[in-house]
């Protein structure tokens, strides 16, 4: 299998997140024309930690602190909210540049390797969750910047590399961390699966770097933050848990496991776990059967139910094909199943890409600001349409 060129893969990875960024932030202004209810409640926790007030201690959220810091950076450097919403996911970009950079050129193939660094700034730049609707949209953003950490992270653990073990621990510590403080959901739903890879492998300094790297991490949250963050969050997890506001984000667990779209992808998981089986990538097989589930779990919370780790598992699938000539019957399956995973997300990937260049595209004429009395921050608008339309419900019968 020949590796990604290292000039040619940075050079992608530099122009796909220059082409979206640029784009995103030519207008001057965050533009949106879907979710202004979340997008006000993102606002609203900005807005409280600038005026000091800290998450999980003095106001509830179940997101983590990382979904909102580095917008709230840009903030208090003085730009307006919209400005430093798209600036902040150019900062996230850049800090996942090497990151991304040597996972594709440790584990991947060179086509692979490059379609998967550009999809993977794709997602942390889109302007849009995903799906297939083509409205703007900044709501969710943690739950993109979690799925490209993730792509990270899975790619890793499901596929053996000739990379250094002590920076794959420290990714899997830096990443499991950042998930941990992103949204928490990724962490507990991928934890299972990447610590049994590891075992698999007996992957013991890789595993150990990791551990340490998340204690410090760990240990230095809670200097900065306090015990209480950590108290306050497991609280703030627990009180939307039992919630009946809004148990899941879209779709029941059992609605979403029988959609035709989530039988297929589940189906390619299982073909996969077969064939790679078959091939001798015995431990690969069982690491991807204990993470399927937890792919399931974190599409069934988020809305929209977009099935992004289909990214990472054809990105590992086609890295994991057999070379050896007694297993060559099994290249085929394998390339179908990815292939079929592809196909199936294609749509979601073609949304988020195309989402900075309808931004751009958009008329000033047809928004307004989302803020109008905050002038400093007239730079997040709202479609007038949208923004004029009132609705209401209204109870007409209470037994």
């Amino acid at each position: 299998m020949s590796r990604p060129n290292p000039l040619i893969l940075l050079a992608i990875i530099a122009v796909s997140t220059v082409i979206m960024a640029g784009v995103a932030i030519r207008p001057g202004a965050l533009m949106i024309s879907a979710h202004e209810g979340d997008t006000y409640h993102l606002l609203d926790i900005i807005f409280r930690m600038d005026r000091g007030l800290e998450p999980h201690q003095d106001f509830v959220t179940p997101i983590g602190v990382l979904a909102f810091l580095p917008i709230l950076w840009f903030i208090e450097g003085g730009y307006g909210v919209g400005t430093a919403i798209l600036f902040s996911q150019l900062l996230v970009a850049v800090a996942l540049i090497i990151p991304i950079w040597y996972t594709a050129s440790s584990r991947l193939s060179a086509r692979t390797g490059y379609l998967f660094a550009a999809v993977s700034m794709i997602t942390v730049l889109a302007l849009v969750y995903g799906g297939s609707e083509p409205g703007l949209s900044i709501s969710m953003h943690y739950n993109r910047w979690a799925w490209a950490i993730a792509y990270i992270l899975v790619v890793l653990a499901l596929v053996p590399g000739r990379g250094f073990k002590w920076l794959d621990g420290l990714l899997f510590g830096l990443g499991l961390s950042a998930l941990v403080l992103l949204k928490i959901t990724f962490f507990v739903a991928l934890l299972p699966g990447i610590a049994l890879a590891l075992i698999l492998r007996r992957d013991a300094q890789t595993m150990l770097v990791a551990a340490v790297t998340g204690a410090v991490v760990a240990i230095g949250v809670t200097v900065f933050l306090g015990f209480g963050f950590w108290t306050g969050y497991v609280g703030d997890l627990a009180n939307v848990a039992a919630s009946e506001v809004r148990p899941y984000a879209g779709v029941t667990l059992t609605g979403l496991i029988s959609e035709p779209s989530s039988m297929i992808a589940i189906a390619l998981g299982l073909c996969a776990y077969l064939f790679l089986s078959r091939s001798g990538q015995r431990n690969a097989a069982l690491a991807l059967i204990l993470l399927l589930p937890g792919f399931i779990y974190i599409t069934y919370q988020n809305f929209g139910n977009d099935p992004k780790w289909l990214i990472p598992f054809a990105a590992a699938i086609l890295a994991l094909r057999p070379t050896e000539e007694e297993y060559q019957e099994q290249v085929t399956p394998l390339t179908v199943v990815a292939l079929a995973a592809v196909v199936l997300i294609l749509p979601s990937v073609l949304t988020m890409a195309l989402s900075p260049f309808r931004h751009i595209s958009q008329s000033a004429e047809l928004y307004e600001p989302m803020l109008p009395a905050l002038p400093k921050h007239s730079d997040i608008k709202v479609r007038i349409d949208r923004g004029n339309k009132m609705t209401a419900l209204v109870l007409l019968y209470q037994r």
